[in-house]
């Protein structure tokens, strides 16, 4: 006599399966989340945009470039590596080291400690006349309409306040 019953494979994989086909759907149709250019003076704009970021390029660079690694890299929650993040984003800063602050903010997985970081680097970048471009390029990164907004506005005012409109 043969046994003929079923081990009920079937129906959890179709089930796995529609889900699977369900998630890939809706990642597909999902428009992607750019942001809007940000609305600052065509020559803060175009400052911006030739400013390039190459920690490789220096030794100081370089050795910022293994902090941000080592900080962002290891077998931690993303609440650890961000907090150590952060400490070197901070350390960057002091150093006048834009580019280092810029580079760690990115890798920062929380998204409202990403804009408190990018707040951080533009306030810093703001309160001197050269490092309006590194504040437009933290300005850029932020993800609240509102910030965004209250940074277009404020970049404009001190771009013009430190003569950029030239």
């Amino acid at each position: 006599m043969s046994d003929n019953k079923s081990t009920g494979w079937k129906v959890p994989l179709l089930f796995c399966l529609g889900i699977g086909a369900v998630t890939a759907l809706g990642i597909l149709l999902r428009p992607p989340q750019e942001l809007p250019e940000l609305r600052v003076p065509p020559s803060l704009m175009q400052a911006m945009r030739a400013r390039k970021i190459d920690l490789a390029a220096s030794e100081e660079g370089r050795r910022w470039q293994g902090e941000i690694t080592a900080a962002a890299g290891g077998f931690a929650d993303a609440t650890e590596k961000d907090a150590r993040i952060l400490r070197v984003l901070d350390a960057a800063l002091e150093a006048g080291r834009f580019d280092a602050a810029c580079t760690a903010s990115v890798l920062l997985h929380d998204a409202g400690r990403r804009d408190a970081a990018l707040v951080h680097i533009a306030e810093a970048g703001a309160g001197q006349c050269p490092g309006l471009v590194w504040a437009g390029m933290a300005a850029a990164g932020l993800r609240s309409p509102e910030l965004r907004r209250h940074w277009e506005e404020r970049l404009t005012r001190r771009w013009a306040e430190c003569g950029g409109e030239r």
